[in-house]
């Protein structure tokens, strides 16, 4: 069985990251991929060689990408872009499998929330999924075996490399500004924090920063748990002793760890006996599990292959 993909915003660094790894998947076939800026160009002159030396990409509109052969849609569209393209895919493909990477429907109950690790079984069955943020995936995952312990807020202290930040030149991924700095930013109201506390029923507060490496991403999270550590210890073992994806630790988790790679690594938490708060830590690719590899999980899962088909290589 081959599915026929459809990327829109294929230029950008996770349209990359994703074209690179359909490319080796023996049952995706990338036949479209729309740019705004790059109708008409060749994609091996732009990405190198991740699809057939010929396709071109199509203007990013719906009429130029549309097609009743496409099986799935990759929208790696900015935040706020998606709507017109569903309308669209909604009205002519309803049952074409749709894999949205922006925020517009992470919290929507309409759409399934794309982390396997959680929610496994309701994407086996959806067509429509919304891929969880970068920072969200690494949060999610480090505080989901105490939600039903949690005493108090969450504050996530959050550090991502500047290839977050996209490829249009922005104040997070400027080298300049970032050499032997680390820059703050959105620090109230991020667009993570809203699915954080949603999917966790429960007070988060992210506070986000930008470093001068390229890609990678680090969570440090302070929360007083109503469990002694011993508890916690064996809550998160119990959670993903069976997840290949999910590479626990005694030492506190580090980007370098799993940088390339669709592994989220958690380190052991560790307990603050003067505040009773404890510390957890979590890394991943941003580009990657943050992203990519995450959709391609959902695809595969959603699709019916075999979860980890092209993710992990062998």
């Amino acid at each position: 069985m081959t599915c026929r993909v459809a990327m829109v915003g294929g230029r950008g660094y996770v349209g990359a990251e994703l074209m690179a790894m359909l490319w080796r998947h023996s049952q995706f076939h990338v036949c479209s991929v729309a740019s705004r800026g790059h109708a008409g160009k060749l994609v091996c002159q732009e990405l190198g060689e991740l699809c057939a030396p010929d396709l071109r990409f199509s203007a990013s509109d719906p009429e130029h990408v549309l097609n009743d052969d496409i099986d799935v849609y990759v929208l790696a569209l900015p935040n706020g872009e998606a709507a017109r393209w569903v309308a669209a895919i909604e009205s002519q493909q309803q049952q074409a499998l749709v894999v949205d990477l922006s925020a517009d429907y992470r919290v929507d109950s309409a759409w399934c929330y794309g982390l396997p690790e959680l929610f496994r079984s309701n994407i086996r069955q959806a067509r429509r999924i919304a891929n969880p943020g970068c920072y969200a995936t690494a949060a999610l995952l480090a505080l989901w075996p105490y939600r039903a312990y949690l005493c108090s807020s969450a504050e996530v202290f959050a550090v991502s490399g500047y290839s977050g930040a996209g490829r249009v030149a922005n104040e997070r991924n400027q080298l300049d500004a970032l050499q032997d700095n680390i820059r703050p930013y959105a620090l109230a109201n991020h667009v993570h924090q809203q699915e954080l506390s949603h999917y966790l029923d429960a007070a988060v507060h992210l506070m986000p920063h930008v470093a001068g490496f390229f890609r990678g991403l680090s969570v440090t999270i302070s929360a007083e748990l109503s469990v002694d550590l011993q508890h916690a210890k064996r809550s998160l073992l119990d959670c993903y002793r069976d997840e290949p994806l999910i590479k626990l630790s005694d030492q506190a988790s580090e980007p370098s760890w799993v940088r390339g790679q669709p592994h989220v690594a958690i380190g052991s938490p560790v307990v603050d006996k003067n505040s009773r708060r404890t510390v957890l830590t979590a890394a991943l690719d941003n580009l990657s599990k943050g992203a990519a590899s995450q959709a391609l999980q959902n695809m595969n899962l959603a699709i019916g292959f075999t979860e980890l088909d092209g993710v992990v290589v062998s």
